[in-house]
């Protein structure tokens, strides 16, 4: 039995589809109650009852870690490692043989770097666990870019903080999953770091070109320049502490200022074919 956390997030579902497909047993942690009476499915809230996840761990073989993104209104970095050293102590001291966590390119040790941070220590603190441990540092989602569209039936806007012809590494939740999902499974328990992003790299003016030719129309790329990224994150709500983290994790990825991967996992999913899948869901 494999145990998943953020089993209902887009790549936690991705590999709950595969261990189905290949007929695994697996159980989900959420907090969701629509899932209460899903045999496959415990809900709690593992950060306040780690407890109950040491005991599911005591039965699993591996565990698939992607922690929950805490809510920018509050303190998001204070909240994340709340929610970090719930996971690491709902793991220590259990007989799982392996670890599978979702981290991202560009962790940094440096504070009030949004996920940079949080996914840096989420990193730190499963190797302490001395548990084999595959830490898959992802590129940027290409899901995030579906939130950015507005007013798409006759025309739509694309907002982005990054400048338009920078090459920003990406990958689709399918392929994220399919990676994690294939370690979770396997027979080896090793550490190991794995880089993982898409066939190809695309700028935001690429997003939007890909994205007209879906939509049949022309879009216009809003772009938020630098000093402006504060007021952009305010009017969605975010606290103060969480606006500053933002802003730093924003000025990382735009000036790159962490070593791209030279032999990165390339997935089989393009940009083109992730917006033709899931725009054609949506649709329906």
């Amino acid at each position: 039995m494999y145990v998943i956390l953020g089993s209902t997030g887009n790549i936690g579902k991705n590999v709950i589809n595969i261990l189905t497909r290949k007929s695994l047993d697996y159980i989900g942690i959420t907090r969701n109650e629509s899932f209460q009476d899903n045999a496959n499915y415990r809900v709690f809230d593992f950060i306040k009852e780690p407890q109950k996840l040491s005991e599911l761990l005591q039965e699993a073989k591996g565990v698939f870690v992607l922690n929950p993104p805490a809510n920018p209104k509050g303190d998001f970095d204070e909240q994340e490692r709340i929610s970090i050293d719930a996971i690491i102590k709902g793991i220590s001291n259990t007989h799982v043989s392996k670890i599978i966590a979702v981290s991202t390119y560009g962790a940094t040790p440096y504070p009030l770097c949004g996920d940079l941070s949080s996914l840096y220590y989420l990193d730190k603190q499963l190797r302490k666990t001395n548990i084999p441990t595959v830490i898959v540092r992802s590129a940027y989602h290409m899901n995030n870019w579906l939130s950015a569209i507005r007013n798409k039936k006759d025309s739509f806007t694309l907002t982005t903080l990054f400048d338009t012809d920078l090459k920003i590494p990406m990958i689709a939740p399918e392929d994220l999953a399919e990676i994690c999902a294939n370690h979770l499974i396997s027979d080896n328990s090793i550490n190991q770091t794995i880089f993982a992003e898409a066939p190809e790299r695309y700028s935001p003016l690429e997003v939007l070109q890909n994205l007209s030719s879906f939509l049949n129309t022309v879009g216009k790329l809003l772009v938020i320049p630098e000093n402006e990224w504060p007021i952009f994150y305010r009017q969605l709500g975010f606290s103060e502490t969480a606006i500053k983290s933002f802003c730093n994790m924003t000025k990382i990825t735009q000036n790159q200022e962490y070593k791209l991967p030279e032999h990165p996992y390339k997935g089989k999913i393009t940009l083109a074919t992730f917006i033709n899948k899931h725009l054609n869901t949506n649709a329906r």
